[in-house]
């Protein structure tokens, strides 16, 4: 359990910091799993609420459920603006909700991947 909470933060790492063409190709990989993508969703979710905690700087320790990443969440909060990660949020939750009434998994991953800030 604990190396799929790592996979899946480490995926959605390294779309931030990827281009469109690599993070389709990811959107891709991710939409094969896809039983998997409810779970990796819940978990993005919950990142993107600490980055919008860290961001707002309520970040004591009894909030932040990602504490192990603090550095990666404090960076994460100084790189994007407040309107892109409540977008980000939003995006998520859209994304599982699609999930959740059947839409094709490879679409939804890629418009979510796609509307990630970054480059």
């Amino acid at each position: 359990m604990l190396d799929a909470r790592r996979e899946h933060l480490d995926a959605l790492n390294a779309a931030v910091n990827e281009g469109r063409a690599e993070r389709l190709m990811r959107a891709e990989g991710l939409a094969k799993k896809s039983d998997d993508l409810p779970e990796l969703l819940e978990l993005w979710l919950g990142w993107w609420r600490d980055v919008l905690l860290v961001h707002a700087q309520r970040s004591d320790g009894a909030r932040i459920t990602n504490i192990d990443r603090q550095s990666i969440l404090n960076e994460q909060a100084s790189r994007f603006t407040l309107e892109q990660i409540e977008s980000t949020l939003k995006s998520v939750r859209a994304t599982a909700r699609y999930l959740a009434q059947n839409v094709n998994a490879r679409l939804a991953m890629e418009v979510l991947l796609l509307n990630l800030p970054g480059k």
